[in-house]
């Protein structure tokens, strides 16, 4: 599946001569987080493509997130697998509150997006819960980790794999981030590039 074809990328950027754009960077559970610097509102869209590797435990983990407390102005998206297995997915829905969903066939080795949308949660093209809550978000939103009170949330497991790309869109459907994987040519350093508003985050 090619999900590039199918983003714009009005207002986006060209990335600078001095990094070189990667398919993907891996990430080892718990090891990174990402701070997009937004604040995200509960009718904004975030999209991120990923793809779990290692060993199963860490095939699925935060995709992104952010919260207040438990139950707690929560905006967050994280999956689990069964000892095992790869597939057999609960996946963890923080929209205000959190919601969980078990039993979903997909494969968290796979290359997935992981897609929340004005409450509406979905990989791929599968809608797993949608919801309405009235909350407004209040810290940043973190790529693989979720922010906790401005603090990243460690008993909750972040994920091993290959992050390809993010995006993030405002409620008024304009793309506030666009990240792609990149090498800082002159140190080597790995991490992701925003092309809105020309950002390296070092991973």
């Amino acid at each position: 599946m090619v999900y590039y074809i199918r983003r714009h990328m009005m207002g986006s950027k060209m990335l600078p001569l001095e990094y070189e754009q990667l398919e993907y960077i891996t990430v080892t559970g718990g090891s990174v987080l990402f701070n997009t610097g937004y604040v995200p509102t509960k009718g904004c869209k975030v999209e991120l493509l990923f793809k779990g590797t290692s060993t199963t435990s860490t095939k699925a983990g935060v995709m992104f997130g952010c919260r207040t407390g438990w139950n707690n102005k929560s905006f967050y998206f994280r999956t689990g697998v069964s000892s095992g297995t790869a597939t057999n997915m609960t996946v963890y829905m923080g929209y205000s509150i959190e919601r969980s969903v078990s039993g979903v066939d997909i494969n968290a080795s796979s290359k997935n997006l992981y897609g929340l949308d004005n409450g509406k949660f979905y990989i791929n093209d599968i809608v797993l819960g949608s919801y309405s809550d009235s909350f407004s978000p209040v810290y940043e939103l973190y790529l693989m980790k979720i922010n906790n009170s401005g603090s990243p949330l460690n008993t909750v497991g972040s994920p091993s794999g290959n992050l390809y790309n993010c995006w993030i869109w405002d409620d008024n459907g304009k793309m506030v981030r666009f990240y792609v994987p990149v090498r800082r040519v002159s140190d080597n350093a790995v991490g992701i590039f925003d092309l809105i508003y020309g950002t390296f985050l070092r991973r």
